[in-house]
């Protein structure tokens, strides 16, 4: 998948490979997180990453923000390798890249208050504005977030979860950031403050007009936000493309048997439930590099499925659409 030359964020062929856990020879055993992934995020645009837990999503939103070094490939925001920045340049990039986390309590200091956890990427990136000016700041990213001003004071062991995952997102916001990953941010949250948060989400993005990567294991929360879709499996792409194409016409076997425990799914299409058989594997062997990676789960695999690595190439009468399958699904008319 090339990236078009607007980008904000690009990965080029990434891999992230770690030594396996135990064993005698664990120099010797490694395993692969991510595999030659290619990503682009456009300006204003929201991609939706999905895939099973253990697929190697966090993995690289970790890549992404420069908390870890790749095996090899690179990130580019606006062209540079963020693993190549240093001094300036690193703190530069660390405002215009923000993340929010999943586990909105854990990411908290429970011993601050709402208004010093969401100034406080203030004191590293505007240490000269005045504390007076911290607080207008704060309060403006806590209206944006829908929390009202009295809350200044309060911890994080007293708000609510959809309270706290908005004290995320203002912490996030209050440097005007240009692109933010958001890893699985509504996972953790009941229904009904899933909705609220998706629908804050979605009103950031129409009037801030940011580039988002929005990571979740859950296809139904990511046809909400997303404009386009990719599919993760086993830390490679298996289906990308707009994602209106990928959830009406999905072309990977894999992303079909998502769609199919999706709750929301438009059962007028007479789409039938897909059972996978076995489990996600924990780890792909670093030296496994023969076939498709879903064979073993795969109720269309074949014998090109052991030998032959399927290409990322795109669908009949989807521009823009591709999957890699040696037997995809059926194109729709």
């Amino acid at each position: 998948m090339n990236a078009p030359d607007h980008a904000t964020l690009e990965c080029r062929e990434l891999t992230k490979i770690y030594p396996a856990a135990g064993g005698l020879h664990r120099s010797k055993n490694k395993v692969r997180a991510v595999a030659n992934l290619d990503l682009s995020v456009r300006n204003g645009e929201t991609v939706g990453l999905v895939g099973e837990s253990g697929c190697g999503k966090s993995t690289l939103a970790r890549l992404i923000t420069g908390m870890e070094q790749p095996t090899s490939g690179s990130v580019l925001y606006r062209g540079g390798d963020v693993h190549q920045l240093r001094g300036k340049a690193w703190t530069a990039l660390r405002r215009s890249i923000q993340m929010v986390l999943q586990d909105s309590l854990a990411a908290l200091n429970p011993r601050m208050p709402v208004e010093a956890l969401v100034g406080e990427p203030l004191l590293i990136h505007e240490p000269r504005l005045s504390r007076a000016e911290r607080r207008t700041a704060v309060i403006g990213a806590l209206d944006a977030v829908g929390i009202p001003a009295r809350m200044l004071k309060r911890r994080a062991h007293e708000l609510s979860g959809g309270q706290r995952q908005r004290i995320g997102i203002a912490r996030a916001l209050i440097l005007d950031p240009e692109v933010i990953i958001w890893d699985e941010p509504v996972s953790a949250l009941d229904l009904s403050v899933q909705a609220q948060v998706l629908n804050l989400i979605a009103d950031l993005q129409r009037t801030r007009q940011r580039s988002y990567l929005f990571i979740s294991h859950d296809l139904d929360v990511v046809r909400h936000v997303a404009d386009r879709v990719i599919v993760m499996y086993l830390g490679q792409v298996v289906e990308s493309g707009r994602a209106e194409d990928v959830y009406t016409n999905p072309g990977h076997p894999y992303t079909a048997a998502l769609l199919s425990a999706t709750p929301q799914v438009d059962r007028a299409s007479g789409r039938e439930r897909i059972v996978l058989r076995g489990e996600l594997p924990t780890t792909l062997p670093a030296t496994e590099s023969r076939g498709c990676p879903f064979r073993s789960r795969c109720w269309k695999a074949a014998p090109v499925c052991e030998t032959t690595p399927p290409p990322l190439v795109e669908r009949p009468n989807g521009p823009g659409h591709l999957t890699a399958c040696h037997f995809p699904m059926q194109t729709s008319v």
